[in-house]
């Protein structure tokens, strides 16, 4: 368990490091919108895609920027 937590650490702060195409304002109001959604459909795409990024998809997410 120790291990998926140390993995998921690394591969956030590939998806940081990533962003950095993104400004800040960007990162922000992303944020913010995913804090005030509460439509549950779009959060459970959200969490699919977050469960993909996690099983290795990293890159394939960063090819489409």
């Amino acid at each position: 368990m120790i291990a998926s937590k140390n993995r998921k650490v690394q591969q956030l702060g590939e998806l940081v490091t990533g962003a950095d195409a993104l400004s800040a304002e960007e990162l922000a109001g992303a944020l913010i919108v995913l804090a005030e959604t509460r439509d549950a459909t779009k959060r459970e795409a959200w969490a699919k895609r977050g469960a993909t990024f996690f099983r290795g998809a990293a890159t394939a997410i960063w090819s489409g920027i």
